[in-house]
């Protein structure tokens, strides 16, 4: 500004300058995010794709809002931050949302309105261990069902690699992938015997994949006679 200074005479006086310096204040619109369960997010807002994001720009927020008890893991953070960011677990086989209200703050203007984080959660296969009887030389198909062996979302497919077996007269184990885990296994003994598989979970939305579940197959030995001859 050029200021011209005026006595109560009407006297004019010599005109000065006073130059007025405008640090910016955080306004930033609302974000949203996409995570598989159990992964960390992070979320760091960009000049002007998200608002205006001044420079060493720090975060707080509040405890999120979640659209079930099942979303957990949502926590506060009153300490400043350089981004926001959180592990969510969705107990679930659908997608949840997690709403965080997060406070910009600068160190010269301090804090700015607060805006929204949406966190949208895809469920991760969370399976227990399993187990199925067979007679040797019958297909076995195991298919996880949701709430009764874990979290299972709808069309989670499996993988698994070739079982270990508790001897190896148990033969016919091997890998494979698909919609439901199967196999066709020879029990050459005449005692019960065992494979053990290792199943890796893959959730279609988001590609969540889940932990190794393990699948433990008991088969039973089948009768395999051959011709025979006797005299009397």
């Amino acid at each position: 500004y050029i200021i011209t200074p005026r006595s109560a005479n009407n006297c004019l006086g010599t005109s000065f300058t006073a130059v007025v310096y405008v640090d910016p204040k955080s306004t930033i619109t609302p974000m949203s995010t996409t995570v598989c369960s159990g992964t960390l997010f992070r979320v760091t807002p960009t000049n002007i794709t998200n608002g205006i994001v001044p420079d060493g720009t720090t975060y707080t927020w509040l405890t999120p809002a979640v659209s079930t008890p099942s979303l957990t893991g949502g926590q506060s953070a009153t300490s400043a931050q350089t981004s926001i960011f959180g592990t969510l677990r969705n107990g679930t086989n659908t997608v949840k949302t997690a709403v965080y209200t997060v406070i910009p703050s600068t160190e010269s203007c301090g804090p700015s309105n607060a805006f929204t984080v949406t966190v949208f959660v895809n469920p991760t296969p969370e399976i227990n261990a399993m187990s199925t009887v067979v007679c040797s030389g019958i297909t076995f198909e195991v298919s996880p069902v949701n709430l009764l062996n874990g979290i299972v979302p709808a069309s989670t497919s499996y993988s698994w690699e070739a079982p270990s077996v508790s001897t190896p007269s148990l033969t016919g184990g091997v890998s494979g992938a698909g919609s439901f885990v199967t196999g066709n296994l020879l029990n050459g003994t005449n005692t019960v015997q065992t494979a053990t598989y290792q199943v890796r979970p893959v959730a279609p939305t988001g590609s969540c994949t889940g932990q190794l579940f393990t699948i433990t197959v008991t088969v039973n030995p089948g009768a395999y006679v051959v011709p025979m001859t006797t005299a009397v």
